[in-house]
């Protein structure tokens, strides 16, 4: 039986603003915590975690520290390597991890199974938007040959798919 080769380009496109993106005040955080741009709009407003950012995130009223990687993933740490991953994880903000990365998912499994964990989660995201995560994973070759996509669904996801991300 032959298997038909599918190659297909996606076109994104977001309707609402990215999570707190602006460097505006919170009014969780009072006088005291300034926003920081983590979030980097690209064309059509659709959106991706900035490259090589050290910084925090407020989520709720907790505030914690947050590193992205030369790439735009969240990673546990403000350094960078060319290690490839055995693992990605692709999610929203459960992925992503509204926490200190020790709290996340991801930052769990790399610490109980000792692999090199690539975190694809963004808030906000859904199946579409996994998918082009997960290519650009692919096209900066930073998976394993033999590596593993875990993939975090939600309830949430059918809602920010029908009414946020439309391809």
């Amino acid at each position: 039986m032959q298997q038909a080769h599918i190659t297909s380009e996606c076109f994104f496109l977001m309707i609402r603003r990215p999570p707190r993106s602006t460097r505006k005040e919170s009014s969780a955080a009072s006088d005291v915590y300034k926003r920081q741009n983590i979030y980097n709009e690209k064309d059509y407003g659709f959106y991706e975690l900035s490259k090589s950012f050290k910084g925090h995130e407020l989520f709720g009223s907790t505030i914690y520290k947050v590193f992205t990687d030369k790439n735009g993933f969240r990673s546990s740490s403000d350094l960078n390597s060319n290690k490839k991953f055995k693992i990605i994880f692709l999610g929203d903000s459960a992925t992503y991890g509204m926490m200190k990365w020790e709290e996340s998912l991801p930052g769990i499994f790399q610490k109980i199974s000792n692999q090199n964990v690539l975190n694809g989660g963004i808030p906000s995201y859904s199946p579409s938007t996994y998918l082009h995560r997960y290519k650009q994973a692919l096209e900066l070759g930073l998976l394993e040959k033999n590596h593993i996509a875990i993939i975090a669904l939600d309830i949430s996801d059918v809602q920010d798919e029908a009414g946020h991300w439309m391809s």
